[in-house]
């Protein structure tokens, strides 16, 4: 319900920014009715585009047509925020001159002009949030347990957040995500969710295992899911294709690690009442070790539940950091932890901005990131 209202907002949006962007751009290059008409159809599918790529087969059309949607969609607050300028600017100078007198002499060329700076600098932004993705940092973190670990002062986590496998993350991605995970040399990977985008086919097509299978570290690799590996009720299929590829997923389930500490994996909340109370999952474990909460998304409600139930740490992803701006800017006022580390009580919260990322393969005033964490323990 809620993914469908999502759609809902982002095809109202779309339309009237659209409309809006489609009728001053076409004043500046159409001067027919007829160009005018194709151009403003033209911007309308694109409006359109993201909707309708989710309703059309995937292959070649629909993943086409929701990648240019969400171009569009990605690139549509630049746009308006550059009319916001020039109608702003425009305004200003009709009572008080400040442009220089050939813009007022030449308004369709002024008009131009300022058109075709406003896409030079989207694609030039487009361009730096490419590269933010494709070149994914490793993140150094430390945080504290104040729990003791018997033979251990610290414990070393590569954590790697929302793969989103499959539609714009393909086998050679993944196969340099590996690489950059393993050349943390952790005690222990932690997978927080969104392994796959939508389809899990594509990682058979693929043979993603053959990759995924790589991923080592001398206590495990853990995964739990998240809400894209719910989509179409898909869950223990993936779960099962992580499972083969030697990655333990753990869907509301604790595994005592090393005989020493606790990592608790949850099931995603859009899993709905298969989604058991985290009272339940710990009934009976030893609180005297450390207790790690792997859950994908950090839902101040979640928070409190593990804060209250004597969890240590929980890990999460899902916000992507905001991935671009100004949702950048938005996502806090959704979450109380949406990026780095943070305090529920006296548990520590640490979230992932993520390695991958769904949509459009840019990041702009985020980072895709593999975390190098440190737990001091006794601290």
């Amino acid at each position: 319900m809620l993914f469908f209202l999502f759609l809902g907002v982002i095809l109202i949006v779309s339309t009237c920014v659209g409309i809006w962007v489609g009728l001053r751009s076409a004043q500046a290059f159409f001067p027919r009715r007829w160009q005018r008409v194709v151009w403003m159809i033209a911007v309308l599918l694109f409006a359109f585009s993201f909707v309708i790529g989710f309703f059309v087969p995937y292959d070649p059309w629909g993943r086409i047509l929701r990648l240019v949607g969400a171009g569009w969609v990605n690139t549509l607050p630049y746009w308006f925020i550059a009319l916001i300028l020039f109608e702003g600017a425009a305004f200003i100078d009709r009572r008080r001159p400040f442009f220089p007198e050939w813009t007022r002499r030449n308004p369709l060329l002024t008009k131009k002009i300022a058109c075709i700076s406003c896409v030079l600098v989207v694609i030039l932004i487009l361009f730096r949030g490419y590269w933010n993705f494709s070149h994914p940092q490793t993140t150094s973190a430390t945080v504290s347990i104040a729990k003791k670990l018997p033979g251990r002062n610290s414990l070393r986590v590569a954590i790697a957040s929302d793969l989103h496998l499959g539609e714009l993350i393909n086998k050679a991605d993944l196969a340099r995500y590996v690489a950059q995970i393993n050349a943390v040399k952790a005690d222990i990977v932690l997978l927080p969710g969104d392994l796959i985008d939508n389809r899990v086919n594509v990682l058979w097509e693929q043979k993603m295992d053959e990759e995924l299978s790589r991923l080592k570290a001398p206590l495990g690799v853990y995964a739990v899911l998240g809400n894209h590996d719910s989509f179409g009720g898909a869950s223990t299929a993936i779960a099962e294709f992580f499972e083969k590829s030697g990655i333990h997923v753990l869907r509301d389930e604790v595994k005592l690690v090393d005989g020493s500490f606790y990592v608790v994996g949850r099931r995603d909340k859009q899993e709905g009442r298969q989604r058991l109370p985290l009272a339940n999952i710990l009934q009976g474990i030893d609180f005297s070790k450390p207790v790690i909460v792997v859950d994908h998304q950090p839902a101040n409600s979640h928070l409190r539940e593990a804060a209250e139930h004597g969890v240590d740490l929980q890990i999460s992803g899902h916000t992507h950091g905001g991935q671009v701006w100004p949702v950048t800017w938005l996502v806090p006022f959704l979450y109380r932890v949406c990026y780095g580390a943070g305090k529920e009580g006296n548990m520590t919260v640490y979230v992932t901005s993520g390695l991958g990322l769904w949509g459009f393969p840019v990041r702009i005033g985020s980072v895709s990131e593999v975390v190098d964490m440190r737990i001091e323990f006794g601290k």
